[in-house]
């Protein structure tokens, strides 16, 4: 069973990090990239993701993007605006993400939730 929480984050670095992908669930750019905007090297970020949240930035962003997935699920938006907006390649790679996250497709979570 999927957790419908995401694990947060004590260092300044990484507070500056999940702030704004949390504004920003679709940024698509590497955690290299994303390094500069909090002042860290992504070595170092990798490390502050495993030990603060327990995950991997790769399964926090994924999971970031599914809870953002889930909101607007519940607004009524299709799975195929969704993917788009989250910044899947396509609505199928979000159906997988989702079904692999949480064992279900995303139209059968919003009937019965969570299995």
């Amino acid at each position: 069973e999927a957790p419908l929480t995401l694990p947060g984050a004590r260092d300044a670095r990484l507070l500056r990090l999940t702030g704004h992908l949390g504004r920003n669930p679709a940024d698509p750019r590497p955690l290299t990239e994303l390094a500069t905007l909090a002042g860290a090297s992504p070595r170092t970020l990798e490390r502050l993701f495993q030990s603060e949240t327990g995950l991997t930035f790769r399964h926090w962003r994924g999971r970031l993007r599914l809870l953002a997935a889930i909101e607007r699920l519940e607004r009524g938006e299709s799975s195929t605006a969704i993917a788009y907006a989250l910044g899947y390649r396509s609505p199928s790679a979000f159906v997988a993400a989702f079904r692999q996250e949480f064992g279900q497709p995303p139209q059968s979570f919003l009937r019965g939730g969570v299995p």
